[in-house]
């Protein structure tokens, strides 16, 4: 969708749009656009996930740390405390203290960010608020957010005016992820 003109742009979408006095060389994979008056995006010190292993040889322990795949961000994070094991389908409780996870369960989480990172929870900002973690071979997990630490707004963001928000996109509401990278 590069260098065509759109009048609407939808979730998932890939766009691009220029920014007076931002060098391209300024702008990285994975970083944030937001409003910077109405809900600006901010930085996660951590967040609770409910995480589904999938395809996962072996166990993931407490303490672990994946890359994560969050929007176009690419980040380690480490699996911090394993809170509970939950039903993959209804989400009731099945255990608590969790030792370890393996393939096919499911479980609330606590995750910490290597390198600061925008996540939001999923009922917010849904392309924020799901992950997904890679292996070379193979994905072998997705979460959803459900909680997101924020912290202080993100310094050297790239902020938008409100109305080319609008007239770019059709919504003020636009984040992405990974501003460390800026």
């Amino acid at each position: 969708m590069h260098h065509e003109a759109l009048s609407e742009a939808l979730p998932g979408d890939n766009v691009g749009f220029n920014v007076k006095n931002v060098s391209v060389e300024d702008i990285h994979h994975g970083n944030v656009a937001g409003d910077s008056k109405n809900d600006p995006p901010m930085e996660a010190a951590g967040f609770t996930a409910q995480v589904i292993i999938l395809n996962q040889p072996g166990q993931i322990d407490a303490g672990y740390a994946p890359v994560l795949d969050c929007d176009t961000a690419h980040v380690a994070c480490k699996f911090a405390e394993l809170r509970k094991k939950t039903d993959r389908h209804y989400g009731k409780k099945l255990e608590d203290g969790l030792k370890f996870l393996k393939c096919g369960d499911a479980a609330i989480v606590d995750m910490v960010s290597g390198k600061p990172m925008c996540v939001e929870s999923f009922s917010d900002y849904p392309p924020l608020g799901r992950f997904a973690v890679d292996s070379p071979l193979t994905s072998y997990a997705f979460s959803y957010t459900l909680w997101s630490a924020r912290e202080n707004p993100m310094e050297r963001r790239c902020y938008l005016h409100k109305e080319l928000l609008k007239e770019v996109f059709g919504t003020t509401r636009f984040k992405s992820s990974a501003p460390n990278e800026m």
